[in-house]
């Protein structure tokens, strides 16, 4: 009797923690009835910018991976169109500028929800900027918005005009092609000098002169409200 009431135990556990996956599982797919489904709808839809040597995705694999998800499960209405890999946010700027123009003749949406990440955060920053009426709002994720250290670093490194400047900016023009090859738009020409060039701290000096709103007020700050 023992004996049985060991494997009875032992099968009621395993079917427990089967149901624990199983809900646990899909607690992270669905959205449950005391749960608000549409937390994250918004007027307008959301669009993601991705920084430098990014891409929307790559054989299914998303730059901003999970967020797309768990963004429309809660009911938002979320689109990562693929800007230049390497250049200066005024070119991946115009690149989203043509993007969201797409989107606005495809979806109706008169505006949009800009929220750009590293180099994204300036090339948001930018269309808002060249075009407003396209654009609902602006968040910066960790963005370049004072320019980065490493590039200072970079451009204190390789000489201006040099061989080894000509080499690395070959590398990294080619690594952009690929990306942006796999990524559907063989067509973007790469400029990683200008790339480089605009998130050193003097290139960012003078897109925050150009482009002053969405600036934060400070590197972990909060922009203009």
């Amino acid at each position: 009797m023992k004996a049985k009431n060991n494997k009875f135990g032992q099968a009621k556990s395993w079917l427990l923690l089967t149901a624990l996956m199983v809900f646990s599982a899909q607690a992270s797919a669905i959205c449950w009835w005391w749960q608000d489904c549409d937390a994250y709808e918004t007027k307008y839809p959301i669009v993601l910018v991705h920084g430098v040597s990014g891409f929307s995705d790559i054989l299914g694999i998303d730059y901003f991976y999970g967020v797309k998800s768990a963004l429309k499960e809660r009911g938002a209405k979320v689109y990562a169109p693929n800007v230049t890999a390497w250049d200066d946010a005024y070119q991946r700027g115009e690149d989203l500028i043509a993007a969201l123009e797409d989107l606005r003749a495809a979806t109706g949406a008169q505006k949009f929800n800009l929220m750009g990440h590293s180099l994204g955060g300036p090339t948001v920053r930018y269309a808002a900027g060249v075009r407003p009426d396209l654009v609902a709002s602006v968040t910066t994720i960790n963005a370049v918005n004072f320019g980065s250290d490493f590039a200072d670093v970079a451009r204190g490194i390789v000489p201006v005009g040099g061989g080894l400047e000509a080499l690395v900016e070959g590398s990294l023009n080619l690594l952009g092609n690929v990306i942006d090859a796999l990524s559907g738009n063989p067509e973007y020409a790469q400029d990683a000098k200008a790339s480089v060039t605009f998130m050193t701290s003097p290139g960012a000096n003078q897109f925050n002169a150009l482009f002053p709103d969405g600036k934060p007020s400070s590197r972990c700050g909060e922009g203009a409200s």
